[in-house]
Formats: structure tokens, sequence, C-alpha cells
């Protein structure tokens, strides 16, 4: 029994250090995006840039479903596209993403975007960022 204790306790220990550590990338988020509304075959967000740097371009990363919530595409409802406008810093630009020119030419009246993120950010000072597994997702 005592042993059981011993071995609960350095586990119970060991999970709770890891637990309260806490990391920079998520404390400085240098983006949201806010106000998704889709309409047809149109998706617009409001887009804000929270950093100190004017961003050259963004490459988004979506899910989207057609109208029944079933895949919007053959194979996979992953989509990624390129944003090439400038945002200044600490400003906000709203985005409008045309569904039927990334889906195809067999798109549908309507549809439904999910887990929207920035998957990489261009600045004009040639830095980057990038989110490759959507932390700061919509």
């Amino acid at each position: 029994m005592k042993r059981n204790f011993g071995i609960f306790s350095a586990i119970f220990f060991i999970v709770s250090f890891f637990a309260s550590c806490s990391s920079d990338a998520f404390e400085k988020r240098p983006y949201y995006i806010s106000s998704l509304e889709t309409s047809g075959s149109y998706a617009t967000f409001d887009f804000y840039n929270n950093t100190d740097k004017e961003i050259e371009s963004i490459v988004f990363s979506a899910r989207i479903y057609d109208s029944e919530g079933e895949s919007a595409i053959f194979g996979t409802n992953g989509i990624k596209t390129t944003f090439d406008y400038s945002v200044p810093a600490r400003s906000h630009e709203s985005v409008t993403l045309a569904l039927q020119e990334i889906v195809g030419p067999e798109y549908e009246d309507s549809y439904i975007l999910d887990f929207l993120y920035a998957k990489e950010i261009k600045y004009k000072d040639g830095s980057s960022w990038s989110d490759p597994f959507g932390y700061y997702c919509f």
C-alpha cells in the first residue's frame, strides 16, 4: 500500500509541475479573428493585427462544409488560401474569402466555415510567424 501511495505521489507531483508551466507563445497572440459570417459562397470576418509590425501576407487555413454539414471538397474538408494584403500594425481589416474559387466549379449556394486560423503571417520587415496546428483558431 505504501509503495502505491509513493508512486501515486510521484506521478501527481510530475503532472502538477508540468501542468503549471506556461509558454510565451500563448501569452503573445499575434492576431485575432472575429465576426465570422458566411453568406452564400462568401465568408467574411474581421482580422486584427496584434503586433507592432505591418503584415505583408497571411495564409489562412479552415475546414469547409456544405449546407448539410458534409465535407464540401472531395477527399478532405481542409482549405488553405493566401491573403496578399497589407494590414498595418495594431489595426484590423475586413477579409472576404470567395469560397467558390477555393472549392471549384461545382460549388453550392452556401457553405459553413470552421476551424479558421492564420497558418502563416509574413511581415514587411521580412520576419514571419506560423501556427501549423491552429492553436488560435476561431
